[in-house]
């Protein structure tokens, strides 16, 4: 499920520029930190337990993904990526 959530996160953030609603809330939950250059991280903005569980608030995981996926990736490197951290 996770290996799923990562993929659709990293494919809408890709498409933010799209004006697609989910894609514009996943940019504006994220958050690039200087010392990891291309890799995101995505804050959880809810103040309730209500909003707690919407798709961008759920990826406070995604800081285990160790490689360079902000400024585009193929769909092919992006499943070899996603499957060194989830199958290991």
């Amino acid at each position: 499920m996770m290996y799923r959530c990562f993929k659709l996160a990293i494919s809408m953030y890709q498409l933010k520029d799209t004006g697609q609603p989910l894609s514009a809330e996943l940019s504006r939950a994220a958050y690039i930190n200087d010392r990891k250059p291309g890799i995101e991280t995505f804050m959880d903005t809810s103040r309730l337990r209500i909003r707690h569980h919407c798709f961008y608030n759920r990826l406070n995981s995604m800081k285990n993904a160790n490689f360079q996926w902000t400024y585009g990736i193929e769909k092919n490197r992006l499943r070899i990526e996603l499957k060194k951290i989830f199958i290991e």
